[in-house]
């Protein structure tokens, strides 16, 4: 776990390795599984209040890994450092994506060769 800028949530946050990715998309799988479970159960749709079921193991073990809580629990599973480019060489912020050709808070544009 390492901070980086997120384009989302308009900050530096803890971005996630691929081994702690992991952890986070099994606490989320678990979550699913409970959530289609219960709506097979009780004949039911899709509710809002089932939000706290699918991620609520997702929110404990991020707080866990990282100390932070104040995150969007969706946003969790965005906050995966190999979704993000490299850092920006004017403005130093992670680029949106791998393939980016532009920073798009500062407006620096990536050079041919992959460096900024």
């Amino acid at each position: 776990m390492r901070l980086a800028w997120c384009w989302r949530c308009r900050g530096r946050v803890p971005m996630l390795d691929e081994e702690e990715y992991k952890s986070i998309q099994d606490a989320y799988r678990v979550g699913a599984l409970e959530v289609k479970k219960a709506r097979a159960i009780n004949n039911r749709p899709l509710r809002k209040s089932d939000d706290a079921i699918l991620y609520g193991g997702v929110s404990a073990l991020y707080l866990k890994m990282t100390g932070t809580s104040d995150v969007d629990h969706q946003e969790i599973l965005r906050h995966r450092f190999s979704l993000l480019g490299p850092p920006c060489e004017k403005c130093g912020k992670e680029l949106r994506t791998p393939h980016a050709r532009k920073c798009v808070e500062c407006g620096h544009l990536r050079s041919d060769d992959g460096r900024l």
